[in-house]
């Protein structure tokens, strides 16, 4: 996913991207 000239729309998109997957059972997590 790139948030580049002309794809704002994805980066508006990611919230609620990240939320569905959540309520699969997806976890996300900060990688060092």
């Amino acid at each position: 996913m790139h948030d580049t000239y002309g794809k704002e729309e994805t980066a508006k998109a990611l919230p609620g991207i990240i939320e569905y997957l959540k309520k699969q059972g997806y976890e996300f997590k900060i990688i060092k």
